[in-house]
């Protein structure tokens, strides 16, 4: 698919390093409750521990399924203001934005003609896709919208069996058999009959959000279809292409990655660079993707590290945020992009349209690189002499920050470069080396 244009309709997506992702939607509501999972007991993570792989068990994290859909008369925007959010993103050297036009639980945030649970019917049809998506034209950024393939509202959804225990209100829809994560559902004769009228109205609001909006990203989450359906899969991947040519989608179905145009892992970086385009979704603020009450963003110390390494695999990073159910974003999410957009005041050049640099081969520290320019990433903890290897004697080493000379040794075409401790001012002090010209082809 797109074969012959992938790199030049992908190119502003590998360039663009940094995205917001925003999920908002009912369970910012109740404040203790994670978007669609609150539906979902015994999830996957439960027993888990890691808050960088996978999300928190929450407190107060079930709820009757009729009790969590009837949070929809309460969920009021009246401080919606995208643009407030997106220019904070922008200064903070985000690049594309990707709001949750309908989670897992169902709710749709335009005003589907294809769906009867959503703004049309709560909001008096208000558009909060498309003011999000006309926010990101005025601030300058990527427009991006995630579409979850499962609906667990829908009548005709056949089952989320790739979980046990759902509380629900239709047992039929909401089997507690329980399945291995991520293994496709084969369904009976009867739920296939059912299937088509959940598949035609799935198709047809991608091809509402895909040529009502004019999007530049789609975002797909997760179907859990069997692998007998694969090919109305691959219809809903080419209608929104034929609607679109420029588009650029994700490849998080099941499998992950067999349709698509990049990979998408979940809080988890990949150990190496990957054999395509990749983006690390990932959470800012612990324990939910969604607004919780509780919540606590985490600080320049924990994020600066985390995107060094992944632009230095490669990949981008969209991080989260989750704004109340008014539609303002919290303080804390507001005081952290500062502190971003402070540290990007001097050292974007690094993240920013860069390419994965020759680690962990030359040096034990993220690199990246442009145009014969490479970028030290010396984080927390590294020693006051960074160590590169293999390489001709360079032009000039510079702090980024202050574009001061560095001390440095060379010999037997090892650099070793003083950063001494007392000098750092962030968790990543990036160290810019400018290499001959003559030799720029050989690096």
């Amino acid at each position: 698919m797109h074969s012959d244009t992938d790199e030049r309709r992908l190119r502003w997506f590998t360039e663009a390093s940094l995205g917001l992702f925003v999920h908002w939607g009912l369970s910012s509501v109740a404040g203790d409750v994670e978007i669609s999972w609150g539906l979902v007991r015994d999830k996957p993570w439960t027993d888990a521990d890691d808050p960088d792989k996978v999300v928190e068990d929450l407190p107060g994290t079930e709820m009757d399924a009729e009790e969590y859909w009837a949070l929809a008369d309460d969920f009021d925007p009246d401080a919606y203001d995208p643009d407030r959010w997106l220019a904070a993103a922008r200064r903070a050297g985000m690049e594309y934005a990707v709001l949750t036009a309908k989670h897992h639980d169902g709710f749709a945030l335009w005003p589907t003609d294809h769906g009867d649970f959503g703004v049309g019917e709560h909001l008096g049809g208000r558009d909060l896709v498309g003011e999000f998506v006309d926010a990101c034209r005025r601030q300058g950024l990527k427009a991006g919208l995630y579409f979850s393939l499962p609906d667990w509202h829908h009548p005709d959804f056949p089952r989320p069996v790739e979980h046990a225990d759902l509380v629900a209100a239709n047992p039929d829809a909401f089997s507690t058999a329980s399945t291995e994560y991520g293994e496709p559902p084969s369904l009976t004769e009867e739920e296939l009959v059912s299937f088509e009228s959940y598949y035609r109205d799935t198709k047809a609001q991608v091809e509402e959000l895909v040529t009502d909006y004019g999007i530049d990203l789609l975002w797909f989450d997760l179907p859990i279809w069997p692998e007998s359906l694969d090919h109305r899969l691959e219809a809903i991947y080419e209608m929104a292409w034929s609607a679109n040519p420029e588009l650029v989608i994700n490849g998080r179905t099941h499998g992950y990655d067999v349709l698509g145009d990049y990979y998408t892992p979940e809080n988890e970086l990949p150990e190496r660079p990957l054999d395509k385009p990749w983006e690390i979704c990932q959470l800012w603020a612990s324990p939910a993707w969604s607004y919780h009450e509780e919540e606590e963003y985490r600080d320049l110390s924990w994020l600066l590290p985390r995107l060094a390494t992944t632009v230095g695999r490669g990949g981008n990073m969209l991080l989260n945020v989750g704004p109340r159910s008014n539609g303002s974003l919290p303080d804390g999410a507001y005081e952290q992009l500062e502190n971003l957009e402070r540290w990007m005041c001097h050292s974007e050049p690094a993240v920013a349209d860069v390419d994965a640099g020759p680690w962990p081969e030359r040096a034990d520290i993220p690199i990246t690189r442009r145009n014969g320019i490479w970028y030290l990433h010396v984080l927390e903890g590294t020693d006051e002499d960074v160590v590169v290897t293999d390489v001709p004697e360079p032009v000039s080493v510079r702090s980024l920050r202050t574009h001061s000379e560095l001390a440095y040794t060379y010999d037997g075409r090892e650099l070793a470069v003083s950063v001494p401790h007392e000098e750092r001012e962030s968790p990543n002090e990036v160290v810019v080396v400018r290499w001959p010209s003559s030799h720029t082809h050989l690096l």
